[in-house]
C-alpha cells in the first residue's frame, strides 16, 4: 500500500503578492484590530511597496506605525530589547523618524537606556507629546535623576521642570535618609503641587510619619497614583493593609484590564501576574495546583516553595503516595506524617491512626530529638481520630493518650478538662478525680480547671473543699458569677447538714457567709428562706416572715414558691408547714402558665445538684396538672429536647407522652419525639404500646436516633426492652443497623413485663463475629 503524500501548505507569500493594495489594507486592518501585529506589518508593507503613489499612502504609514508599535510593545514586554530595537530601525525606514520618536523614547526607557531617553526627550517639540504624557515623563525622569545614578543635570535642557525643583528634592531625600525631620519638612514645603516631584513629597511625608502614626502615613501614601514612578516604593507597604484573600477574590473576578491595574497596584511582574491568573481559575484541583506551584519555583524562596508543595501533596488523592515518596530530601519521619494527613483527607481515620502510631514509634526507635509539644499534639490528634472512629473500647485508649500528652505538655488546660470529663463519661471515676486534682496542682491559677474541680467536689458532697476552690476562683476573678453561685450553694448545703445535726448556731453562721450577690434565679432570696426554715426547726413561727421576705426577693413567682417547698424538704421542717408550702405552690402555678416560667423549671430539673435532686423531684410531682398543661404548648426543637429530658428525669411520664405526641405532629421528621412518646407511655403504665411494636419498628427507631446523634435516647429506650427481646434485637447479623455499639450492657437488669407479642427465631449456634477491617497499605514502598 503506497504511503499517503502529505499535503503541502501554501506559503502566505505566494498569495499575498497577488492581492490588490485595497485588499492588503483591509486585511492588514483586520490583523491590527485583532492584535496580530506581525501579520499586520507584513500586509501594510506590501501595500506600500505595491503602489508608492497610493492615494492612502499617509494613512497606510500611520497604520503601519501602529502595527510596529504594537509588535515592539510585545518584544519589550518579553524583555526582548535587541529584537525591539531592530524592529524600530525598520519602523523608522518605512514610517519616518518623526512617527517612531515616541516608540523609541518608550523603548529606551524600558531597556534602561535612560541617558539616550533623556536626551531624546529634551529635543522633542511641545506638540510631539500630549500634556499628560509630558507630565508623566517629567515625573519619571525626575525620579531617575534622583535615584538611578545614570543621569546628570546636563542630560536635560536648561529650564526643564525636571531641573527646576531638583535641588529641593535632592535635599529632601538626603534629610530623610539622615533622619533630619525639620530640614525635610522645610525642603518639602518648597516643592509645589504641580512639580514633577509632588509624589516624592507624598512619599517622604508618609514615610517620615510611619513609625509615629501609621494611619496618617497610610492616608498620605494612598494618594500616590498607581502610574507614578514612586508607587512601586510603597506598593508592597500598602499591600500589607489589604486582605490577601480579598485581593485574590478581586483578582479572580477582574477582566484583563483590571488585572493589569491590580498587578501595577501590587507591583506584580508579568510572570507573577500569569501565576495568579492560573491560580484564579475556578475549581482548580489539588494536583494541577501542585504542578502550577512546582512550575513557578522562582516566585518563592526555596523554603517557601518546599513548604507549599508539602502542604499540597496530601490533598492530591491517588497521587499523594508517589508525590510524598519521590519528594527530594524528605526523611522517613516526615513521609509518615504526610501520609497520615493524606489518609485523613481521604476519610480513612483508622489508617491515619496507624501512621500516627508509626510516627511516634519512629521518634522512639531512632531517638529523634523533637519538641515535647510535638509529641503532645500528635497524641491529642490521635485521640481525636479515635473519637471519629467511634469504637467504644477505643475510649479507654483515648484517655491514656490524653494523659500521656499531658506528660509532655502539662500547661494545656483544655486537655486536662477533656481527659477528666472523658474519664467520668466512661466510668473511670477514680481516674477522673485524680486527673482533676493533678490539674489543680499543675495549674493552680487556672479558672476553668478550678471551676471543674469545684463542681466535682460539690457532687462528692465535699462542700468545704468546694467552697475553698470557689474562693480561689474569686480571688483570681472577683466577678466570676459561676464561683459566686457555687460558693452560695456550698454554704447552703453545709448549713443544711449542720441543721440536721441540730447545730443551729453554726448553720446560721454558715448562712451569714453568703454576703455576696448571686446571679442564678434559683439562689436569689434563698438565704432568707433558709434562715426562716432554721427558725421553724426551732419552733419559732417568725421564720414564716423571713421565708416570705426571701420569696419576695426572687423575681420568679413560680420558682420562688418552688424554692420554699424545696427548702422545706431539704431542711426537714415539720410536715404541716410543707403541706402549706405545697398548697401555695399549686395556687401560684395556676397563674404561671407561661413559657418562660416553665422553661426555667425544666432547666432547673436538668441541672439540679445531686444533693437536691430527690427533693426537687418530689416538689415537681405536686405540679402534675401544671406540667401537663405546659407540656402541650408549642415549643421549638432545642427547647423540646431539654423539656423531654427534664420530664423523663422527673418521672412525669403522662406529661411526657402528651409532650412527645404534640412534638411529633409539629416536627414529624425528628425521631426523638417518637422516642419520648414511647418512654412516656410505657413508663406511665401503657405496656400494650411497647408490645405492639415489632423488632423492625424498634430497629428503625434506633437507626433514626443514631443518625440524629441521640445516643442517650437509644440507651433510654433499650432500658425498657425485656432481656430476651433485647438479645434477639442485638443478635442479628448485618441485616439490622449496628446500634448495639451505642448501648451499655447491664447483666443484672431484667425487664419486669412479659414479652410474648414479639418473637424472632435466632440460631444460637451462629457465630457473631465482629467484621474485620482491611487496611489499605499506603506505605509498603517506603521501607
Amino acid at each position: 500500500m503506497s504511503r499517503k503524500k502529505k499535503r503541502k501548505k501554501k506559503k502566505q507569500g505566494s498569495t499575498i503578492g497577488k492581492l490588490s493594495p485595497d485588499e492588503l489594507k483591509r486585511r492588514g486592518q483586520g490583523y491590527l484590530e485583532s492584535g496580530k501585529f506581525r501579520q499586520a506589518i507584513e500586509f501594510f508593507r506590501q501595500a506600500l511597496k505595491k503602489e508608492r503613489q497610493h492615494k492612502d499612502q499617509d494613512e497606510l504609514r500611520r497604520l503601519l506605525a501602529r502595527a510596529y508599535h504594537g509588535r515592539i510593545e510585545e518584544f519589550s514586554a518579553d524583555r526582548m530589547y535587541k529584537e525591539a530595537l531592530a524592529l524600530l530601525e525598520n519602523m523608522e525606514s518605512f514610517c519616518g523618524r518623526d512617527a517612531a520618536v515616541k516608540t523609541r523614547l518608550l523603548l529606551d526607557i524600558r531597556s534602561g537606556r535612560y541617558a539616550q531617553a533623556a536626551r531624546l526627550f529634551a529635543t522633542l517639540d511641545e506638540n510631539k507629546l500630549e500634556a499628560g504624557q509630558r507630565q508623566r515623563l517629567e515625573e519619571l525622569f525626575g525620579a531617575l535623576l534622583l535615584f538611578s545614578g545614570q543621569l546628570g543635570e546636563d542630560d536635560f535642557a536648561a529650564g526643564s521642570p525636571v531641573l527646576r525643583h531638583y535641588p529641593e528634592a535632592k535635599k529632601a531625600v538626603a534629610a530623610y535618609l539622615a533622619g533630619q525631620a525639620d530640614i525635610l519638612h522645610t525642603a518639602l514645603r518648597k516643592i509645589p503641587f504641580r512639580s514633577p516631584y509632588r509624589d516624592l513629597r507624598l512619599l517622604l511625608s508618609g514615610c517620615i510619619r510611619w513609625h509615629d502614626n501609621q494611619d496618617e502615613a497610610f492616608r498620605i501614601l494612598r494618594r500616590i497614583r498607581q502610574d507614578s514612578p514612586y508607587y512601586p516604593y510603597v506598593a508592597g507597604l500598602l499591600s500589607r493593609y489589604d486582605d490577601p484573600v480579598e485581593f485574590f477574590k478581586e483578582f479572580a473576578r477582574a477582566d484583563s484590564r483590571q488585572k493589569e491595574q491590580l498587578a501595577n497596584r501590587y507591583g506584580l511582574q508579568k510572570h507573577q501576574q500569569h501565576f495568579f491568573e492560573q491560580l484564579a481559575k475556578p475549581d482548580i484541583a489539588p494536583y494541577p495546583l501542585y504542578q502550577l506551584v512546582k512550575k513557578h519555583k522562582a516566585l518563592f524562596t526555596p523554603a517557601e516553595h518546599r513548604q507549599v508543595l508539602l502542604a499540597l501533596a496530601p490533598f492530591c488523592h491517588s497521587r499523594a503516595v508517589s508525590l510524598v515518596d519521590n519528594f527530594p530530601g524528605l526523611d522517613l519521619l516526615e513521609k509518615v506524617r504526610l501520609l497520615a494527613l493524606a489518609a485523613e483527607i481521604e476519610l480513612l481515620p483508622d489508617i491515619a491512626c496507624e501512621y500516627w502510631y508509626d510516627y511516634l514509634g519512629q521518634l522512639d526507635r531512632h531517638g529523634v530529638e523533637v519538641d515535647p509539644l510535638v509529641r503532645a499534639l500528635v497524641l491529642r490528634h490521635l485521640a481525636q481520630l479515635l473519637e471519629k472512629i467511634g469504637e467504644p473500647e477505643d475510649q479507654y485508649v483515648r484517655l491514656d493518650m490524653l494523659r500521656k500528652s499531658l506528660e509532655y505538655d502539662p500547661a494545656d488546660h483544655e486537655t486536662w478538662i477533656e481527659a477528666y470529663r472523658l474519664a467520668y463519661r466512661i466510668g473511670e471515676e477514680k481516674k477522673g478525680y485524680r486527673i482533676i486534682n493533678d490539674a489543680v496542682e499543675q495549674l493552680p491559677d487556672n479558672v476553668p480547671i478550678l471551676l471543674e474541680a469545684m463542681r466535682r467536689a460539690g457532687q462528692r458532697n465535699a462542700h468545704r473543699k468546694a467552697a475553698r476552690l470557689a474562693a480561689r476562683v474569686l480571688k483570681i476573678d472577683p466577678i466570676n458569677t459561676d464561683a459566686m453561685d457555687f460558693m452560695a450553694q456550698s454554704h447552703l448545703a453545709h448549713a443544711r447538714k449542720l441543721a440536721g445535726k441540730k447545730k443551729f448556731d453554726l448553720a446560721d453562721r454558715e448562712l451569714d457567709a453568703i454576703t455576696f450577690r448571686v446571679r442564678s434565679i434559683r439562689l436569689k432570696g434563698r438565704n432568707l428562706i433558709c434562715r426562716g426554715m432554721l427558725l421553724l426547726l426551732q419552733k419559732d413561727r417568725k421564720g414564716l416572715d423571713l421565708i416570705e421576705q426571701g420569696r419576695q426577693e426572687n423575681p420568679s413567682m413560680l420558682l420562688s414558691h418552688v424554692l420554699v417547698s424545696l427548702e422545706g424538704r431539704l431542711m426537714g421542717v415539720p410536715v404541716k408547714y410543707r403541706r402549706d408550702f405545697d398548697r401555695a405552690l399549686r395556687q401560684a402555678a395556676k397563674n404561671a402558665v407561661d413559657t418562660g416560667e416553665f422553661l426555667r423549671l425544666m432547666k432547673w430539673i436538668v441541672s439540679s445538684p445531686a444533693d437536691e435532686w430527690q427533693a426537687l423531684r418530689d416538689v415537681v410531682a405536686t405540679l402534675k396538672k401544671y406540667v401537663s398543661t405546659c407540656a402541650g404548648m408549642d415549643w421549638q426543637r432545642d427547647e423540646g429536647r431539654m423539656i423531654g429530658k427534664a420530664l423523663d428525669m422527673a418521672g412525669l411520664h403522662v406529661a411526657l407522652a402528651r409532650f412527645g405526641r404534640g412534638m411529633r405532629k409539629r416536627y414529624p421528621d425528628a425521631p426523638e419525639w417518637r422516642a419520648y412518646e414511647l418512654i412516656g407511655l410505657v413508663q406511665g403504665g401503657n405496656r400494650r404500646k411497647l408490645q405492639s411494636l415489632t423488632l423492625d419498628d424498634i430497629d428503625e427507631l434506633f437507626e433514626q436516633l443514631f443518625h440524629a446523634g441521640q445516643h442517650e435516647l437509644i440507651q433510654r429506650v433499650s432500658d425498657l426492652l425485656p432481656e430476651q427481646v433485647a438479645w434477639n434485637l442485638f443478635a442479628q447479623d448485618d441485616e439490622l443497623f449496628p446500634y448495639d455499639e451505642m448501648i451499655e450492657e447491664d447483666e443484672n437488669e431484667v425487664f419486669p413485663l412479659p414479652w410474648s407479642a414479639v418473637t424472632e427465631d435466632v440460631d444460637d449456634d451462629e457465630p457473631h463475629e465482629k467484621p474485620q477491617w482491611h487496611q489499605m497499605n499506603l506505605f509498603d514502598d517506603l521501607e
